[in-house]
């Protein structure tokens, strides 16, 4: 028998519980956007369900057509790792335990997360579900 631990990756590998008011509104606001709250909710879901891009996000959200790849590198650059949640990992591997992580993140973010931290085993890149 396989044992597993399944954790949600926002509030408890990482500080942000609602990355999208946590981390994402203020972040955009930075950039100056003025994007409704509805809009940036209505956006970021339409990504995390794999209907529109990283890039196609923030086409909608951000003024001034800037890049992509430094928008979501910047972004990301603003999400921590809980040292409980490290602690936490640590144990479980330990125990020889399978680690998953269930997210409803935009895929690509959540990528670039898992291989940023190191909680990435393959390089491989997700699939479109």
């Amino acid at each position: 028998m396989t044992r597993a631990l399944l954790l949600d990756a926002m509030g408890v590998i990482f500080e942000a519980a609602d990355d999208v008011s946590e981390l994402l509104v203020p972040f955009l606001r930075a950039e100056g956007s003025t994007s409704p709250i509805d809009a940036v909710q209505d956006t970021y879901l339409q990504a995390s369900l794999g209907q529109v891009s990283a890039a196609q996000l923030w086409r909608a959200l951000v003024p001034g057509g800037r890049s992509a790849d430094d928008l979501n590198a910047r972004y990301l650059a603003g999400h921590s790792v809980r040292p409980d949640a490290i602690a936490l990992i640590s144990a479980a591997s330990d125990r020889q335990l399978q680690i998953a992580c269930v997210s409803n993140d935009v895929s690509e973010w959540s990528f670039a997360l898992r291989t940023g931290f190191g909680f990435e085993q393959s390089q491989a890149r997700p699939t479109d579900l």
